[in-house]
């Protein structure tokens, strides 16, 4: 899957320009809901749903985005990274 900036995902492996990061089934679920929704806000709820996590609220998601951040900038993917917002309680890529 080509996610943009010379950097794709391949079954939990992100390549980019800087290399390779290998990210966990869980943050390879979020990534790609958040890529399906590109520019539209995902509420916390949906995101605890695809990772099987009652917990919605506090930091537990809050934490999944922040490794998906720093894995996002291991492989180069600098402007992806810094696209990824939060925004009244859910998470997007700004379009």
């Amino acid at each position: 899957i080509v996610l943009g900036e010379g950097v794709t995902l391949d079954s939990g492996i992100l390549a980019g320009p800087a290399g390779t990061v290998s990210i966990s089934d869980e943050t390879r679920r979020i990534l790609l809901l958040l890529m399906e929704n590109e520019g539209h806000p995902v509420p916390r709820a949906a995101i605890a749903s695809i990772i099987g996590s009652g917990a919605c609220s506090g930091r537990s998601i809050d934490m999944r985005i922040a490794r998906l951040r720093s894995s996002l900038r291991a492989a180069g993917a600098i402007d992806l990274a810094s696209r990824l917002r939060c925004r009244q309680g859910c998470y997007q890529f700004l379009a």
